[in-house]
């Protein structure tokens, strides 16, 4: 079974936007009952440039890194803060920019709600460019279509934090 997106049928990495890393996806199975969630199609790293070349598969992007008295990048924003403050400059360094496919099209989700079900449906319902966004998507379509209370769906919990049982306590009158 094929992943579709706007109607078409999505076989393999080249199918999906270049600067896609992270879709939204539903899951549609046999009892009727669907499943919303995300998945990662590609990881960007970013690795200090070789100095016999550039890596395998990779393209060299320049970085401006403030350095402290040891060499060591200052990462925290603070200090970055207080480096200019002393005068310190931001240098460009060459790095090495790896994008790697995660394999995604044989992926029936990973959620314990669905194991045992049958599967007839896997739809791409949004194509982000980074995690953060595929993330707000998907927690936002999650309480939108209320999913911990609506049978219709499988999904148990809304990333990690809200749950099915949550409200065992409410009092209604």
């Amino acid at each position: 079974m094929n992943w579709t997106y706007k109607g078409k049928n999505i076989y393999s990495h080249e199918d999906l936007h270049l600067e896609c890393t992270d879709f939204v996806y539903e899951l549609v199975f046999s009892d009727n009952t669907r499943y919303l969630g995300k998945k990662t199609v590609r990881s960007e790293s970013i690795l200090p440039a070789q100095k016999k070349g550039i890596r395998e598969g990779a393209e060299r992007v320049f970085r401006h890194i403030l350095r402290d008295d040891n060499g060591k990048i200052i990462t925290s924003k603070a200090g970055r803060k207080q480096a200019r403050k002393e005068g310190k400059k931001a240098i460009k360094e060459p790095f090495d920019r790896l994008v790697t496919d995660k394999p995604f099209t044989k992926y029936t989700g990973s959620s314990e709600e669905n194991e045992g079900k049958t599967l007839v449906a896997k739809a791409i319902l949004f194509q982000t460019s980074d995690k953060k966004t595929a993330s707000y998507i998907e927690v936002a379509m999650l309480f939108e279509n209320n999913v911990l209370f609506n049978t219709e769906f499988n999904n148990q919990n809304i990333s990690g934090v809200w749950f099915d049982d949550s409200l065992k306590g409410l009092i209604t009158c």
